[in-house]
């Protein structure tokens, strides 16, 4: 994993979820789609999995009720790498992305500016869950 900080910072466009790509798959940020974005394709699993796909990779993403159950989830699906989570922005009402491994947060895509880096609770717009996507390789070596 190479960190790799977010250009962009509004509600709407932001892109802290594609650092946490570009971070996982080691890319420049702008070689990752701003999924959701206007004028960007929809965040979906087609969109997502097609763009993943050409690195190798598809995701898989479990909702979760509180974030001291998503170290369980990367546990029970044997995943020992790293791992997306989404959940509510300490800066504001909307959602934010941040990279975890294990228990442990060990990215977040917001340059230092002053404000608590990690996640203030569960998503946005009342689903009361978080939100853990793990990258899955297409070929798995035994």
């Amino acid at each position: 994993m190479i960190p790799v900080k977010q250009t962009i910072f509004d509600s709407i466009s932001g892109n802290c979820f594609g650092a946490c790509l570009a971070s996982l798959l080691e890319i420049p940020l702008e070689d990752v789609p701003n999924f959701g974005a206007p004028g960007e394709k929809e965040y979906n699993t087609k969109n997502l999995n097609e763009f993943l796909q050409q690195h190798g990779y598809f995701h898989v993403s479990v909702g979760v009720k509180c974030l001291e159950n998503v170290p369980d989830v990367a546990l029970t699906k044997n995943y020992p790498g790293y791992y997306i989570v989404i959940g509510h922005s300490h800066r504001g009402d909307w959602n934010h992305a941040v990279i975890y491994r294990g228990s442990e947060l060990v990215f977040d895509p917001m340059p230092d500016t002053g404000y608590k880096h990690g996640l203030k609770g569960p998503v946005c717009g009342g689903t009361n869950h978080y939100e853990a996507t793990f990258l899955v390789p297409l070929e798995i070596k035994t």
